[in-house]
């Protein structure tokens, strides 16, 4: 009998729920493991048919506590090889206790993996790691008004377009609904950027990606970029900041800061 659209649907989200463990046995059965260097430590993934897939990369630090409607910290450094072989959690955003959606059609809501404020993660497919081919990067930024959904989904795996378009494709979650977007500024000038915490969890991703030069050596001094970026966000009324390195017509480093003020900054 013809299967429907429908029951191939229902079918294959059921397949597609299978355990962790199960998955870490089809990788070690029939895929090579593979390893990439990201700036905070070694990540091991997969190579399933030519596409190196690593999944739930930290790019920045678990979201709870003192990090709570404050913009995205840096995550910390890890020694050895992590495994990035399963979803990362998606963030926060049903009310507990409540059942998530079931249906195979909802993609921005089904079966998606735990929620927690560990959620600050990413997953990358490309055909190839160090092979010095110089691919586009395709960044994808999951729906859900900025209130629900996952860059975590089966449905939106994206080894079939790095494979057809030869590309590095990338998914991450961010912070939603009231953890992402709830302004407190009025109430602590230290919280002037919580209401855009879900966005800045984004252009921090983005900034991260773009940029080399994570360290600059000014007049016989080494300095972390990254450490000076944290200390201007924590100036009251700014609400995301960026440093880079220029070079004057002598050939000397210097740094030049850029910060964006809240909305209700005075100055």
């Amino acid at each position: 009998m013809p299967q429907s659209r429908r029951d191939f649907l229902v079918h294959t989200s059921l397949l597609a729920a299978a355990s962790g463990v199960a998955l870490r046995r089809v990788f070690a059965a029939d895929a090579d493991a593979v390893e990439a260097q990201t700036a905070y430590g070694a990540v091991r993934g997969v190579d399933v048919g030519g596409i190196k897939t690593f999944k739930g990369i930290p790019y920045a630090a678990p979201t709870a506590g003192a990090n709570r409607f404050m913009p995205p910290q840096d995550p910390a450094p890890w020694t050895g090889v992590r495994d990035a072989l399963e979803w990362g959690p998606s963030a926060p955003q049903r009310e507990p206790g409540s059942a998530g959606a079931s249906s195979p059609l909802a993609v921005a809501t089904a079966n998606l993996p735990r929620e927690g404020e560990d959620c600050l993660v990413l997953n990358v497919w490309t055909p190839a790691v160090r092979d010095g081919g110089k691919r586009p990067v395709m960044v994808w930024c999951h729906g859900g008004g900025f209130a629900t959904g996952s860059g975590s989904s089966r449905v939106t795996d994206g080894t079939n377009l790095a494979r057809r378009g030869d590309v590095v494709v990338v998914s991450l979650n961010h912070r939603l609904n009231v953890l992402g977007f709830t302004y407190l500024g009025h109430l602590d000038g230290e919280l002037a950027a919580s209401g855009d915490v879900g966005m800045l969890d984004e252009s921090g991703l983005l900034h991260h990606m773009g940029r080399r030069d994570t360290q600059a050596k000014i007049h016989g001094f080494r300095v972390e970029l990254r450490s000076i970026e944290r200390t201007m966000r924590r100036v009251p009324g700014v609400m995301d900041a960026a440093v880079t390195v220029g070079k004057t017509s002598t050939g000397q480093n210097f740094l030049a800061g850029y910060a964006e003020r809240s909305r209700d900054a005075e100055v």
